[in-house]
């Protein structure tokens, strides 16, 4: 009985990994970009209010969102809230907010 050694580098089920993995990062990261351009045509922007208390002005902008994405964008939100990635993450989406518009 003559035995074979398995060959050298042929690993099947580690280039089906290295696939899955692949697919599921891309499936990620196209869903967390997704989410610029749902924000930017899905938000209704209120008109800014100021506020002054003699020294300290504030503004004041609320946006609202349809119900639906609000659940599919959860994830979204939470990591602009927090974490090592929401300076960057919210930096990519302001690069989605409508111009301003000049009255």
């Amino acid at each position: 009985m003559d035995a074979k050694p398995p060959q050298a580098g042929d690993w099947p089920w580690i280039k089906a990994a290295v696939a899955y993995i692949a697919a599921t990062f891309l499936a990620l990261l196209l869903y967390f970009l997704s989410f610029g351009p749902v924000r930017r045509f899905s938000a209704t922007i209120s008109p800014p209010t100021m506020t002054t208390n003699g020294t300290l002005f504030t503004t004041r902008q609320i946006v609202t969102y349809p119900r639906w994405v609000g659940i599919v964008y959860y994830p979204a939100f939470a990591i602009t809230e927090n974490g090592a990635l929401a300076d960057l993450y919210w930096r990519y989406l302001q690069w989605w907010e409508p111009p301003p518009t000049n009255n």
